[in-house]
């Protein structure tokens, strides 16, 4: 996942941080799936494919495995830059 706060008009990426983190913290598709209950096909998914448009709760459940937290902001148009 993009960083917290790092989300842009697209929405938050699910992979980049995401995959990073798992992966720093040594885990594994196998500890991934005890963690969060998703299935190991659908986190390879997740975390490789082009466009995973994976739902909240599923963003919700790999941040908490990863220990993180999830956050999602909106902000005016107008504050982002061109």
């Amino acid at each position: 996942m993009a960083d917290a706060s790092s989300c842009d008009t697209r929405g938050c990426a699910s992979r980049g941080n995401s995959k990073g983190d798992s992966r720093n913290s040594r885990t594994n598709f196998t500890d991934m799936k005890t963690r969060t209950g998703i299935e190991k096909g659908n986190l390879s998914r997740l975390e490789n494919a082009p466009n995973p448009n994976p739902t909240i709760d599923t963003l919700i459940r790999y941040a908490d495995a990863v220990g993180k937290e999830l956050v999602i902001e909106l902000i005016d148009k107008t504050n982002l830059n061109p």
